[in-house]
């Protein structure tokens, strides 16, 4: 208890330089986990969307598209997969970012009414839209409720109005923060008659979904990719592997420069209490009790940065929620206790890493010379 309090004493001589290397961590982990939390949710958001949501067993996307907007499966490629054995259905998905509100990024999918329930989509209230309506839509759960907008409402998209006439839900923020219009008509808009961005694919019973999805890439040569888990979406999408690197690029940015921060509050905080290190070798302290008590400073600063830079971090992603843009992308119930462990480690790093030289230091001082410190 003693040697604690002595910690605690030893932190609390120089609150000013404590409480700045507290910050300097502090918002290094707070990056981390905004980032992370962004990340997990976004491979969620994916996860749901393309691999496990709906009826399908696999998403068929275009090979080496920079993202699945750009992803543009001809009719020519469609009809090949369902010509191909095994296929029992597929429906093709076309997905476009429209204006409205305040949200620049408004997304509208375009699906053939006879595919929703193959696509995952399930009316909670009102009716479908019919394949040959140019001035329906069906209007995501969340997107209801965020723009207070209801069956008989009008919804405008791109200058055009459009009858909102049911209202579905996914269970994806992604796709039900948006609204939904016959395949034909969202082709129309876009000028891409004849395509689709992505694929769901239905394979019929005794067939195998891996060697099935081996035979599309194959049969394409290799210009289509199917999409059976996360792991499979890098061939469509680089953006979450650009996210991954991203963070890993920070969190080791923030172990040099928080270890720099450290072990400069620590180098000081040794220089000066130098006599009194001496007094506590010349009373029995052994080397080794001096570089833990340093150490323990260290990792003191550490575990309080993490308990603040997580609150701030964890806190940030919650404020971005509110915004329209992000709500359609972030989830509060994608949180993974990951996220925290990641920054724990980086934070006991930063310690380590700081407190390291500063504890080696302390521990090789002689009594002697110590004592004759003035």
């Amino acid at each position: 208890m003693r040697f604690f309090l002595l910690i605690l004493k030893n932190l609390s001589r120089h609150k000013t330089r404590t409480v700045l290397a507290v910050v300097g961590i502090s918002i290094g982990i707070a990056t981390i986990v905004a980032l992370n939390l962004v990340m997990e949710n976004a491979s969620k958001m994916i996860e749901d969307t393309f691999i496990k949501q709906g009826d399908f067993d696999f998403t068929v996307a275009k090979a080496g598209s920079a993202d699945v907007i750009v992803s543009y499966i001809k009719e020519e490629q469609i009809n090949m997969v369902n010509e191909m054995p095994g296929i029992q259905d597929s429906a093709g998905l076309l997905i476009y970012m429209v204006p409205f509100n305040n949200n620049p990024y408004f997304f509208s999918f375009g699906l053939k009414k006879e595919k929703l329930e193959l696509g995952g989509v399930n009316l909670i209230e009102g009716r479908a839209f019919e394949d040959d309506a140019e001035d329906e839509v069906i209007i995501g759960k969340v997107a209801s409720k965020n723009y207070d907008k209801k069956i008989g409402d009008t919804i405008n998209l791109n200058e055009n109005d459009y009858e909102i006439v049911g209202i579905y839900e996914t269970g994806t923020a992604f796709q039900d923060g948006g609204t939904m219009m016959p395949l034909a008509n969202a082709q129309k808009l876009q000028d891409l008659e004849d395509t689709v961005n992505l694929l769901f694919v239905k394979i019929a019973e005794n067939y195998n979904v891996e060697e099935i999805a081996q035979m599309i890439e194959d049969d394409s040569n290799e210009e289509l990719v199917s999409i059976i888990d996360i792991d499979d979406f890098d061939a469509v999408d680089q953006g979450i592997k650009i996210m991954d690197a991203g963070t890993w690029m920070i969190g080791i940015l923030a172990i040099i420069i928080g270890g720099i921060g450290v072990m400069n509050t620590m180098v000081m905080s040794v220089s000066e209490r130098t006599r009194e290190i001496g007094v506590l070798r010349a009373v029995g302290w052994k080397k080794s009790r001096v570089l833990l008590m340093i150490l323990c400073e260290t990792l003191l600063i550490a575990l309080i940065a993490i308990i603040i830079g997580c609150g701030m971090g964890a806190g940030a992603v919650r404020l971005l929620m509110f915004s329209d843009i992000a709500e359609g992308f972030l989830n509060p119930s994608y949180f993974e206790y990951t996220t925290y462990l990641k920054a724990i480690i980086v934070a006991v790093l930063v310690g380590m890493v700081g407190g390291l030289y500063p504890a080696w230091k302390a521990s090789r001082l002689s009594p002697l010379e110590a004592l004759r410190y003035e």
